[in-house]
């Protein structure tokens, strides 16, 4: 799917150091970013299991299905980890820790 008017840094002698961009390398960092996090949520899957998991789990945008313009359609990390069949739950917080142990008396 490319990428609409991404805000991207640029090296001198730009000032401030940012423009924006349109395209499917704009797009890229994302989608890569986004398999590297379900891939690492989930290592027993292989790259087309996550691969397939993205293409499914867009949002699909402009015409149904596939298109020339949107490809899948817009990268939707719940949508891909429900095709995973192991959607998130919601945190926990995290059980209180326990006190520290008592310092031992003096021999006699």
């Amino acid at each position: 799917a490319p990428g609409v008017d991404v805000v991207s840094t640029v090296g001198p002698p730009s000032d401030p150091g940012y423009d924006s961009f349109s395209g499917t390398s704009m797009a890229t960092p994302h989608v890569s970013g986004l398999a590297m996090v379900l891939w690492n949520k989930y290592p027993s899957y292989t790259n087309a299991e996550v691969r397939t998991a993205l293409e499914e789990g867009a949002e699909d945008l402009g015409a149904p299905g596939i298109d020339d313009q949107f490809g899948h359609g817009l990268a939707n990390y719940q949508g891909a980890e429900m095709r995973l069949g192991a959607p998130s739950p919601p945190p926990s917080p995290l059980p209180p820790s326990p006190p520290p142990p008592s310092p031992l008396p003096p021999s006699p």
